[in-house]
C-alpha cells in the first residue's frame, strides 16, 4: 500500500500566524490583478474581499501593514537577489542589438562610462508650475495615448498664444 503523502503539521502559533498572512497575501494579489485586469481600475475593498474570499477588515488590516511585515520585506529582498540576473539577460540582449534592452540596461547601470553618473539628473525637461518636472525619458515611458493627449494640449495651447498674439 502506497505511503501518502501529507503537509507537515503545524505545531508552532508563529509558522500558522505567517502561513496564514502569506496565504492572505497572495489571495489579495490575485483578486487585485484579476480584477484591474477585468475592469481597467482599483476595486474598491468590498470587492477586492469578495474576489478573495477574505473578510474586509482582514483586506483593509493587510492594505494598511503589509509593507511593515518581515514576511514582505523577506519577498522584497528575494526579488533584489534576482537584480545581477536581470541586468545579465538585459546586456546579453543589448549586445544582440536591442535597443530597448540597451535603454534600459544603460539606465539601471547608471549609463556610459564617462557620460552619465548613476545619480544624475536630466538636464533637459519642462516645468509646469515650478513643482512638476518632466524629462524625455518620463515622458517616452508614458503609454502612448498620454503622450498623445499632452502633445495634443501642447499644440493647442500654442495655437492659442499665436492667435492671442496676432
Amino acid at each position: 500500500m502506497a505511503k501518502q503523502k501529507s503537509l507537515p503539521k503545524l505545531t508552532d502559533s508563529t509558522d500558522l500566524k505567517n502561513q496564514t498572512w502569506e496565504m492572505n497575501h497572495a489571495r489579495l494579489t490575485f483578486a487585485i490583478e484579476t480584477l484591474i485586469e477585468r475592469d481597467g481600475i482599483m476595486p474598491p475593498v468590498h470587492i477586492i474581499a469578495q474576489e478573495a474570499g477574505l473578510s474586509r477588515q482582514t483586506v483593509y488590516e493587510h492594505l494598511k501593514d503589509f509593507d511593515q511585515s518581515a514576511l514582505y520585506q523577506n519577498q522584497i529582498q528575494a526579488y533584489r537577489l534576482l537584480g545581477a540576473q536581470v541586468l545579465a539577460k538585459l546586456s546579453k540582449m543589448a549586445l544582440k542589438g536591442d535597443v530597448k534592452a540597451a535603454k534600459v540596461y544603460l539606465g539601471a547601470i547608471g549609463g556610459v562610462s564617462g557620460n552619465d553618473t548613476p545619480n544624475a539628473k536630466p538636464t533637459n525637461y519642462i516645468q509646469v508650475n515650478n513643482n512638476l518636472k518632466v524629462d524625455q525619458l518620463t515622458f517616452l515611458n508614458l503609454p502612448p495615448t498620454i503622450q498623445e493627449q499632452i502633445s495634443v494640449l501642447i499644440q493647442q495651447g500654442l495655437h492659442n498664444q499665436n492667435d492671442l498674439n496676432l
